[in-house]
């Protein structure tokens, strides 16, 4: 089994919303690193460079919680809602303690700079 595999086991999550929280948290997170710019976070969640960060530090957390959590009771429905609740909150933008590599930050930068010049000239 890979990581999404056992997690997803682990904590009741069906791979669908795995992967949704995944896409919604990366783009929360792209919102934190652009000030809240919308077109900025357009841009930004459509690079490779950005998701292929992003995911990388989800990964990390989901091995951490693995870890962490590995003798849980998961037949237990009241401490599986338990253990979904702290992946979830594991997940909060706000709690990613990681910062981004160059490259991201740089991805970020050529957006806002983007987002400046499409402003100034409308």
């Amino acid at each position: 089994m890979n990581i999404q595999e056992r997690i997803t086991a682990m904590v009741g999550v069906s791979a669908d919303d795995y992967a949704r929280l995944v896409f919604e948290t990366g783009i929360e997170y792209a919102g934190m690193l652009t000030g809240g710019n919308e077109q900025a976070v357009s841009r930004v969640i459509q690079t490779k460079t950005f998701w292929k960060w992003f995911k990388n530090q989800w990964q990390q957390i989901d091995e951490v919680f693995l870890a962490a959590y590995r003798i849980a009771d998961r037949n237990d429905s009241d401490v599986r809602e338990s253990l979904r609740l702290m992946w979830i909150e594991e997940h909060n933008p706000e709690a990613i303690k990681a910062k981004p590599v160059k490259q991201v930050v740089d991805e970020v930068n050529r957006a806002l700079m983007a987002c400046r010049k499409e402003a100034v000239h409308a």
